[in-house]
């Protein structure tokens, strides 16, 4: 009978080590399997960084991380309890809870953008044996889900977004469990070990022109945002192609000026010339080109995909030529002043006036009455919207006149002609008897 005994619980032993998902003793409540995963998507799409139940190495500082534990009420209703996570250097030593911000400690709650604080979680991590019921997501503000009650024979995940502080110990291996006050089971620790000193290389957070974007101006400059600072610039180049023939357009030292950021998370590159009309271009970047600040060079771009963009059409700007807006005496206007003078109103400012005539006619015969030459004092308001013209002589009573303008008599500030009057009938007058 001995022997029977003895063979069955090493059985179970070995399904425990296993961390098989079989249910624990009658009346536990119990930790039994975990997952790491990254923190790039919600609680139902982010990826795993590694197999159930599987520890990980090369975590670096500072970097989000996601642990998610199964956890199992086996013949047992566990009401009112908290859930909490720590860590410890052995795996059977002294366990210190995660704080959610850290001083002297190697891990704390971290926040994320993928899912919120409590947010309920589903069914990622199975245990076939017994029900599912939600779980929650904790993060930073909290390091800990309280209240919470899990029936009998039914289990749940957890999950917690943490992170590896400056305090941790490079190559050093650390474990975690699940705490609760009243106690629980833990069958597997998960275990991580963080990397031997910064071997992670910088990555492109954004780029400016961004991929693939259209319209892009013929004088921009190329724009990288790293994920961490870059170091003195590295050896190689940065070259520009144009993708109609795959012609290298220009090769860019990044050793030269016209390269800047060093020091910083962002580079900027200035072309010595800059891009073509209506062109699509691609960009390539040796692999030593940027190094962080610990010499770990962001990996280049040797393919025609990655950043890639096409120039904006250049369309000339619109000219813009002054028009009259209003003019004194207005046209077919009667019993003007005989004293009156010429006043006119443009559309925007004269500049300096220009060359040529402002002739008066005299409207029953057509013959000139005074051609009043523009750069002379009778004529005022130059560097304004309104020119005012000075005739020498008064006009005669009872008399239709009108006006003609010469086409370079008026520029404005850019040296735009008014196109000027030629005809009998755009701006005439009649005086008073």
């Amino acid at each position: 009978m001995g022997r029977t005994i003895y063979l069955l619980c090493s059985v179970a032993c070995f399904v425990a080590a296993l961390g098989l998902p079989t249910k624990a003793s009658a009346g536990a409540l119990t930790v039994s399997h975990y997952r790491w995963r990254n923190d790039d998507g919600s609680e139902t799409t982010a990826t795993w960084k590694a197999a159930e139940d599987t520890a990980i190495t090369d975590v670096e500082k500072n970097e989000n991380i996601r642990l998610r534990f199964s956890v199992a009420a086996d013949g047992a209703s566990y009401e009112n309890r908290t859930y909490s996570l720590q860590y410890s250097t052995s795996r059977d030593g002294s366990y210190t809870t995660l704080p959610v911000n850290a001083t002297t400690e190697a891990f704390e709650m971290c926040s994320t953008e993928n899912y919120t604080n409590g947010q309920a979680t589903t069914k990622q991590i199975d245990l076939e044996a017994f029900s599912y019921h939600a779980g929650a997501c904790v993060e930073n503000p909290s390091n800990s889900y309280g209240n919470y009650t899990l029936a009998s024979d039914y289990f749940t995940n957890f999950e917690f977004c943490i992170n590896a502080t400056s305090n941790a110990v490079d190559g050093q291996t650390y474990y975690f469990k699940v705490y609760v006050p009243q106690g629980i089971t833990v069958i597997l620790n998960p275990q991580l070990t963080i990397a031997e000193g910064d071997i992670a290389a910088p990555n492109f957070s954004s780029i400016t022109p961004a991929d693939n974007s259209e319209e892009v101006a013929l004088g921009s400059n190329l724009i990288m945002k790293f994920s961490e600072n870059i170091g003195k610039t590295g050896v190689g180049n940065l070259t520009i192609y144009d993708a109609s023939d795959d012609s290298t357009v220009e090769q860019i030292n990044v050793a030269t000026g016209a390269v800047t950021g060093s020091g910083t998370n962002t580079i900027t590159v200035n072309p010595t010339s800059d891009f073509e009309e209506d062109t699509y271009y691609y960009i390539k970047i040796d692999a030593t080109a940027f190094p962080d600040e610990n010499g770990n060079a962001y990996a280049g771009i040797s393919d025609s995909t990655t950043w890639s963009f096409t120039t904006a059409d250049h369309v000339e700007p619109a000219i813009s030529f002054p028009t009259l807006s209003s003019m004194i005496p207005p046209d077919d206007v009667t019993g003007v002043a005989i004293d009156s003078n010429l006043i006119l109103k443009f559309s925007e400012n004269i500049g300096k006036t220009g060359v040529g005539n402002l002739t008066i006619y005299d409207a029953s015969d057509d013959s000139t009455v005074e051609q009043i030459n523009v750069a002379t004092g009778t004529v005022t308001g130059s560097g304004t919207d309104t020119i005012t013209v000075n005739p020498t002589s008064d006009f005669d009573a009872s008399t239709t006149y009108y006006i003609h303008i010469d086409s370079t008599a008026f520029p404005d500030v850019d040296e735009n002609d008014y196109a000027g009057i030629s005809d009998s009938t755009t701006w005439s007058f009649t005086t008073a008897e």
